[in-house]
């Protein structure tokens, strides 16, 4: 198909689109009306968020007075926390110097029992050592009473033989008559016979003689030995007596009472609640310390929250921003577009059989356009270019719908955004770290996320559902700031001071039971001794007597 037969169906066509054409081009400067109101709007926008930008600024410096404000008070309270610490100190130091008094005059008892328990033991050990002396003397007594026994029946069984020999002698004496002289033995031999025995006899009686006396001597010694043995006895009793009279004297343990009554007194005036008037003065001030401590730490941790929630707020409302510009960049983009189809409408209205007119007029549109354009008024496709521009027009009619509502719901929720970060700001703690954190916070420039109006407004919701929950923590810390109260310092030193009465009561209780288990092994060790020595003395008696009957 040449040329020629182009411009003739040009020519024949032209006459039923001019109408269409008419009303395309109508619409399309509807569109433009409309278009150009947007825009209009889209500025105002933007200088509305300006103005916010500026009431900004005002509120961080009200936040800066009201932080200078907050840092003088915390200098004032700084001070009276000081002084609190001071008396605090001063308070244990007390305590520790009565507790020091305590347990040295605790260590002066003890030493006090020690010696005592030492003193004990040493008279135990002298009363022991006594017991086995006198056990001692009682086995060598009976033994030596066994030995007299067995040296008397000796002695008898001398006696009875000497008295038998010496009535031998007699009768021999008596008996003796003149034999017949023996025809054999002279006179001379049977003299010397009788002398012979005579002489035997005699010595027998010396012998007998001089072992009774060994016997008698030998008693005597003995007799000596149980004499000394009574008088050591008679020593040691006495000896006895008198430590029993001494260890029966109460001077020592009615000193240690005295002393112990001493220590109760003691010990009842330092649980005195009189005396530790002050340090329950200092309790109250370290607690209003803590008290005020833990807000302020809670103040400091929900300002660096709220700051930090802030900073994403301003870093979101930012994105938001530049996804404003983005759309109001594509809005004038498409403005453009429309602008350009406009023209061409024109072009085509002034001009339809022409073909170079409309490829010089479509010279002015961007690339992109341009090769659609082109493309789209090729041969093959020209008899459809008008239904594709009403297909394009209807799409680009639906887009800037979209863009209009996009636009406005981003306006409403950067205003939202604005207001709720003025009454964050506004009702939020102070703190003396705020002045930092503020100095710290800069409005930075979101880079383009190139998140779809879809995600867009997930976030948007996102983030409005966060700042209402900011919003009504901070509300409920704000009601229970002044309910809240930290009581681990208090708790920690009455736990203290229970601890050291439990100590006191506890040293009291041990020196008590000391003592007392003392002394009641004092009382038994004196009976048994006072039960040894009666049984000694008992037994004294007996072998008294039983010498006496011997003699």
């Amino acid at each position: 198909m040449t040329k020629s037969t182009h411009v003739a169906l040009n020519g024949s066509e032209g006459g039923s689109r001019s109408a269409r054409d008419l009303e395309l081009l109508s619409a399309l400067e509807t569109i433009h009306g409309s278009l150009s109101a947007r825009s209009e709007g889209v500025q105002c926008a933007s200088r509305l968020l300006q103005q916010n930008n500026a009431d900004n600024l005002e509120i961080f410096h009200r936040m800066s007075d009201l932080v200078a404000s907050a840092k003088t008070q915390l200098d004032v309270n700084s001070s009276k926390m000081h002084q609190l610490l001071v008396e605090v100190n001063r308070a244990h130091a007390k305590t520790s110097e009565q507790e020091a008094n305590v347990r040295r005059e605790n260590d002066v008892i003890l030493s006090c029992v020690t010696n005592l328990e030492d003193a004990l033991t040493t008279r135990d050990g002298q009363i022991r050592e006594l017991v086995k002396a006198v056990k001692f003397l009682r086995a060598q007594s009976t033994d030596l009473q066994g030995q007299l026994a067995m040296k008397q029946l000796e002695v008898q069984k001398i006696q009875t033989t000497l008295s038998r020999a010496q009535q031998d002698k007699l009768d021999l004496l008596r008996s003796q008559r003149p034999p017949p002289p023996p025809p054999q033995t002279p006179s001379h031999v049977q003299d010397r016979q009788e002398g012979e025995l005579v002489e035997e006899l005699n010595r027998k009686v010396k012998s007998l003689t001089s072992q009774l006396d060994k016997k008698t001597e030998i008693q005597k010694r003995q007799n000596a030995r149980i004499s000394q043995l009574e008088s050591q006895n008679t020593k040691l009793s006495a000896e006895a007596q008198s430590k029993k009279t001494f260890t029966v004297d109460k001077r020592v343990i009615s000193q240690l009472s005295e002393d112990i009554r001493h220590l109760k007194a003691e010990n009842a005036g330092l649980k005195n609640p009189v005396q530790f008037a002050d340090l329950d003065h200092n309790f109250y001030l370290l607690k209003e310390y803590n008290i005020a401590n833990e807000g302020k730490k809670h103040a400091e941790a929900e300002l660096k929250q709220a700051l930090r929630k802030l900073d994403e707020s301003q870093r979101e409302t930012a994105v938001a921003r530049k996804q404003l510009l983005l759309n109001n960049a594509s809005l004038r983009q498409m403005e453009e577009q429309n602008r350009l189809l406009v023209e061409r409408l024109r072009s085509i209205t002034q001009s339809p059989g022409t073909r170079g007119g409309i490829l010089r007029r479509t010279g002015n549109v961007p690339g992109g356009n341009n090769r659609h354009l082109s493309f789209r008024l090729t041969p093959d496709e020209r008899p459809h270019s008008t239904d594709q521009l009403y297909s394009e027009l209807d799409s680009a009619r639906k887009e800037n719908a979209k863009l209009k509502i996009k636009n406005a719901e981003l306006k409403t929720s950067v205003e939202q955004l604005n207001a709720r970060i003025s009454q964050l700001k506004l009702t939020r703690p102070y703190s003396p770290s705020l002045d930092d954190a503020i100095g710290s916070i800069e409005v930075k420039q979101a880079p383009s996320s190139g998140k779809s109006a879809g995600e867009l407004e997930v976030v948007i919701v996102k983030m409005k559902s966060v700042l209402d929950r900011i919003l009504a923590e901070n509300s409920r810390l704000k009601r229970n700031l002044a309910k809240k109260q930290s009581t681990e310092g208090v708790e920690h030193l009455r736990a203290e001071n229970e601890q050291l009465t439990e100590r006191l009561r506890q040293a009291e209780l041990a020196a008590g039971a000391t003592l007392a288990e003392r002394r009641l092994q004092s009382e038994k060790a004196l009976a048994r001794l006072s039960i040894e020595y009666d049984k000694l003395r008992e037994l004294l008696l007996k072998v008294g007597h039983c010498r006496v009957n011997g003699q």
